[in-house]
């Protein structure tokens, strides 16, 4: 009994003498200084708390968004658009919360993205809706939520702080299926918001949620984009932040020399985005970004036979500075959910496209060509409108980074015409094309 008391003694004085050590050492030689926050709610795609590019050795990160590409969740609520995190109706007033992890400053975006455009930085700035100060609705965290709330924030004292915010669901937004879209900004160095001025160090954050819209308010034609700086801001109209836009600080630290130690490469102070400066504000979010109403792309020709393609005359050329501007559709493919191009559609007789050979199915997409920038291609079945995709490539389904969606709105056995409509906002002339398909078994 006696040797096991001295034992455990020695034990216990050692455990204190190298946490005693360890804490020195700490307030010697400074650790190299990282940041991570993340969405806590809603449920974040992922189980990382870091999505950026860089960090010190120990956390070196490569996840340059706009949706976390590491720690994946696989099964359960949030992993997948089939299992959102969460359900939320137009015009809905909901409540996001996201880790602290005792850091200061900066502005957050959101945006809601659809599921097959979540891997495209473009679409995120396209469809932002919201913007604020990151550090505000500031709450402390109960000691049954404070792990998955306030994650690592204050982890040597009782209490934890984490933020929020109470935002409406844009009511331009159709039911479907969606990423929520959060990205971190501009945080300031040392976590000082008061030091002036404000220090640049850590690097661009983001995060992502599957949420599902479904019902609520009718859809309607156009909707304000705010930026409104938050719950108990220290500043109503403006933020404390290092920078004013996402892709100054692309890889952290955000330093002249890259290293933590470095001269910070900028230098800010309370400010507006940039989105909102000199008193400008964003043009509206409409439901036509989302969906192809009729005003949006020029109306196609009566008929649904093949157009024929302009063939210029070199004689009766017309000037540069008069010349026709024009967009078409060039050819339609067979896709597999690889995004693989399988096979090339005829546009002069019927396709037949066998089931049996895409056992994960398959879509469908056009390939365009002009002499300007095509800017969207609307996809019609048997006439009807069934998608407008904005990004190329250009698909009747829609995809994302090593998936396409697959088609499912065919008949079996029964003739099937697909119509792609390009659009340009310079084109004069628009030439859609139509292919048609039987899917067999």
């Amino acid at each position: 009994m006696v040797a096991s008391h001295r034992l455990g003694r020695r034990m216990r004085i050692s455990s204190t003498v190298t946490a005693v050590v360890v804490a020195l050492v700490c307030a010697v030689i400074p650790l190299p200084v990282t940041a991570h926050t993340s969405m806590t709610v809603p449920l974040s795609i992922s189980y990382t708390t870091d999505c950026r590019v860089g960090g010190p050795r120990h956390a070196f990160r490569n996840c340059p968004g706009p949706c976390p590409n590491v720690m994946l969740r696989t099964h359960g609520v949030g992993s997948s658009p089939q299992e959102p995190a969460a359900t939320y109706h137009r015009g809905q007033t909901v409540t996001v919360r996201w880790a602290r992890n005792n850091h200061e400053g900066g502005f957050v975006r959101w945006a809601l993205v659809p599921v097959t455009r979540m891997n495209d930085p473009v679409a995120h700035e396209h469809f932002a809706f919201r913007w604020g100060c990151w550090s505000a609705g500031r709450f402390v965290c109960s000691a049954e939520n404070r792990r998955k709330l306030c994650i690592d924030d204050r982890l040597d004292e009782k209490w934890a702080q984490a933020f929020s915010e109470h935002m409406e669901v844009p009511k331009v937004v159709p039911d479907g299926d969606y990423v929520l879209s959060f990205a971190w900004y501009g945080g300031v160095r040392d976590n000082k918001p008061l030091r002036r001025p404000v220090l640049s160090s850590f690097g661009d954050y983001y995060d992502c949620s599957y949420v599902r819209i479904s019902g609520g308010s009718p859809l309607e034609a156009t909707a304000p984009r705010p930026f409104n700086t938050g719950i108990g801001t220290r500043f109503a109209d403006r933020c404390v932040s290092s920078v004013n836009s996402l892709g100054k600080c692309v890889v952290e630290p955000c330093t002249k020399d890259g290293t933590a130690s470095g001269e910070s490469r900028f230098t800010g102070g309370e400010m507006v985005p940039k989105e909102f400066t000199n008193g400008m504000t964003p043009p509206p979010l409409t439901s036509s970004m989302y969906l192809d109403l009729p005003q949006r792309l020029p109306q196609s020709p009566p008929t649904v036979s093949p157009t024929p393609e302009p063939t210029p005359s070199p004689t009766l050329s017309p000037s540069p500075a008069k010349r026709r501007l024009w967009v078409g559709i060039k050819g339609f493919y067979v896709v597999d959910t690889r995004g693989v191009r399988a096979d090339t559609l005829s546009m002069s007789a019927v396709n037949t496209v066998s089931r049996s050979h895409y056992p994960m199915g398959f879509t469908i997409e056009a390939s365009t060509k002009g002499n300007v920038k095509v800017q969207a291609v609307a996809f019609l079945v048997n006439k009807a409108h069934v998608r407008t995709e904005w990004f190329p490539r250009w698909s009747l389904t829609g995809d994302r980074q090593n998936y396409w969606a697959p088609w499912r709105g065919y008949k079996k056995g029964h003739l099937m015409l697909v119509r792609a409509k390009p659009w340009a906002k310079r084109a004069t002339k628009n030439y859609a094309r139509t292919v048609r398909i039987r899917v067999v078994d």
